[in-house]
């Protein structure tokens, strides 16, 4: 990894992101998981060890607070994510946010006015999927 790897800490150790994101992202270059966040410690400590993540905290404030980390990946169960990406975003750090943003249109539009100036992007996975474009393509004609 070169010193200008984008460093990134994970709000959450589930499904996510210990069978999807970190496997992406081993290895890659650009891209450095510096740190994970999980409530369930031995869980944290676990993910860590199997991707050589330096450094776990209980919640993201404290993943947020660290300055290593750039980038908040938050893959955290859906109930959570609004708060866990606010929590970022007012720490300054950049974020991306597993689908669902938020649960309502109030947590939403809470964290568009969080993010002004800052890097925010929602994982949806399936926006390009072929079933997705096929029915797009149907609903355009009609």
């Amino acid at each position: 990894m070169t010193t200008d790897a984008l460093r990134i800490g994970f709000a959450g150790c589930g499904r996510a992101a210990a069978e999807l994101h970190l496997p992406a992202l081993r290895g890659r270059a650009g891209f450095t998981v510096v740190a994970l966040a999980d409530p369930d410690g031995e869980r944290a400590r676990e993910v860590a060890e199997r991707f050589g993540v330096p450094r776990t905290y209980a919640d993201t404030e404290a993943l947020a607070a660290d300055d290593a980390v750039e980038l908040v990946a938050v893959c955290s169960p859906p109930r959570t994510h609004a708060a866990a990406a606010l929590a970022a975003l007012e720490a300054g750090k950049d974020v991306f946010v597993e689908k669902p943003l938020a649960l309502d249109l109030a947590e939403a539009d809470a964290l568009i006015a969080a993010a002004e100036g800052r890097f925010a992007a929602v994982g949806f996975n399936l926006r390009l999927h072929r079933q997705v474009m096929a029915a797009r393509e149907a609903l355009a004609a009609g």
